[in-house]
């Protein structure tokens, strides 16, 4: 059973937390980065990576509070837009909608991709998703990309 436990704590992504940030300081230097360089690069990119996945995950959740009518409340009778008043610092529902329009294209491209996609680009093709769904068109651009970057 132990084991079982060591296993589960490993396969466990780690949480991205702002302390792997480096701070911001003025340095001069030229040249090739080092591998400490490198390191504190590739820790900003993941925070920009966590910001993006953090964005589809925050369409998803008001998806699922939506249609599980979850914002009702304690007294059954808040809005949804009472609910993002109280707990979405005022976000309207359009904005929301948007938000739900596009988490499930951004998600399948943060998977084909294994990082995600800037919002642009998800905006750019929502509405050829909701029509052929998320899927091929996140692997069509996938495609399209390899495609460019050979030439």
């Amino acid at each position: 059973m132990a084991d079982d436990k060591a296993v589960g704590r490993r396969d466990r992504a780690r949480a991205f937390v702002p302390e792997l940030i480096p701070e911001p300081q003025d340095i001069d230097r030229t040249g090739p980065l080092d591998a400490k360089e490198q390191q504190l690069l590739d820790r900003i990119h993941a925070a920009r990576d966590h910001h993006q996945a953090a964005k589809w995950m925050r369409g998803k959740a008001l998806d699922a509070t939506f249609r599980r009518r979850l914002f009702r409340g304690e007294d059954g009778q808040r809005t949804r837009q009472q609910y993002l008043d109280d707990e979405w610092d005022g976000m309207s529902e359009s904005a929301a909608y948007l938000e739900i329009k596009e988490w499930p294209l951004a998600a399948q491209i943060a998977a084909t991709f294994e990082r995600p996609a800037p919002d642009s680009h998800v905006r750019a093709l929502v509405d050829v998703a909701a029509k052929q769904g998320a899927e091929p068109v996140a692997h069509r651009r996938s495609a399209s990309l390899h495609r460019d970057a050979r030439v």
